[in-house]
């Protein structure tokens, strides 16, 4: 069930960030798509270059998830993140009639996909709470992050801070 749409305009698919084991990886029912992708290329192309078609990307994302959108989501989010800079595209492929969708062959990660995974990979792994301190006036006491995933970091707080 489609919730919303992240920053970079893909589709987010369910909040309920619980752990499911399926075929031996550890895996959030309802993963972002675009985090999911990165990490199959990752994982895929880690070991040795080579050139991923979108077919074995998506079987990929049954294989490891429990709850997976639907194709045209996942081509539009592999094409998103090839125009953002995130995927290397060694070429496209012509539609057809059998799949009309823009497809990618996909050779692996930019520096940027990398360092974008890099950032939430290990709360995708491990879903933890993070406590970070804020920078707000007259508080000086840990508050827990609204959004776990992806902490921007640990910021002082309190006497002495040069938060505001």
């Amino acid at each position: 069930m489609q919730v919303g749409k992240n920053g970079i305009g893909c589709p987010l698919f369910c909040a309920s960030g619980v752990i499911k084991l399926k075929a031996n990886a550890v895996s959030y029912e309802c993963p972002r798509v675009d985090l999911a992708i990165l990490s199959i290329v990752k994982r895929l192309c880690l070991s040795k270059p080579q050139k991923l078609t979108f077919g074995q990307i998506y079987r990929e994302l049954v294989r490891a998830y429990a709850r997976v959108p639907a194709i045209h989501v996942c081509v539009g989010a592999v094409d998103t993140l090839v125009r953002e800079g995130l995927l290397i595209s060694a070429r496209v492929l012509e539609p057809d009639q059998s799949f009309p969708y823009t497809q990618h062959i996909i050779s692996g990660l930019t520096e940027i996909g990398a360092a974008s995974l890099a950032s939430c990979e290990d709360p995708v792994v491990t879903q933890r709470s993070v406590t970070r301190y804020t920078a707000t006036r007259g508080s000086i006491g840990p508050v827990r992050s609204a959004y776990p995933h992806c902490s921007t970091g640990w910021k002082s707080a309190g006497p002495g801070s040069s938060g505001q």
